[in-house]
């Protein structure tokens, strides 16, 4: 059997929406969410300044939503978030997904999102993840992310990590943004 792939960004590819900031809506509300990027507003520029990473300013808001949260209460927001997901989907994009999947492609989603919250649902219809990680110690998550964002030139490095690209005769790759286009590129 000839192995397929397909790898798919989810925010604004997939689904129709940020999911970092849908999900900090869906546990903590709208008025906390304005209020948090309010108060990153200055890392924000900061990082448009090129003086701060764009990690830096990720975890700036992780940490306002949902530092000390133990992983019990996330998994159970991250179920609880799956309708919201499904109701977002890029009915077009989803379409295509399922195609390839006919096809006998294999489906990963990989993403900038942290795995927290996108993983029960990206299990949940049997696809394969690759995505930004939170750090937990005794618990509760710290307010950083384990290890770097998955954005840009990591997607590439993490999926190089989980698979080895020479054993699929077809890969593609499906993304929307400028980060992507690291990723667009091992299409084949």
């Amino acid at each position: 059997m000839i192995a397929k792939i397909a790898f798919f960004d989810l925010d604004h590819t997939l689904v129709k929406v940020d999911s970092m900031l849908a999900f900090a809506t869906h546990v903590n509300g709208k008025k906390a969410l304005y209020f948090s990027l309010l108060s990153i507003l200055p890392k924000y520029v900061q990082v448009m300044l090129g003086l701060r990473s764009h990690q830096a300013l990720k975890e700036a808001f992780l940490e306002f939503h949902f530092k000390d949260l133990s992983i019990t209460e996330l998994e159970k927001q991250a179920q609880l978030f799956i309708p919201y997901l499904d109701q977002n989907l890029d009915p077009k994009r989803f379409l295509q997904l399922k195609e390839l999947k006919k096809e006998g492609y294999e489906i990963c989603i990989v993403t900038a999102s942290c795995a927290t919250w996108v993983k029960p649902w990206s299990q949940l219809h049997g696809f394969q993840l690759i995505a930004s990680e939170m750090e937990f110690q005794e618990d509760k998550f710290t307010g950083k992310l384990a290890g770097k964002n998955c954005k840009g030139q990591e997607k590439v490095r993490r999926i190089n990590a989980q698979f080895n690209l020479d054993n699929y005769s077809s890969i593609k790759a499906y993304g929307n943004g400028k980060s992507d286009r690291y990723m667009l590129q091992l299409a084949k």
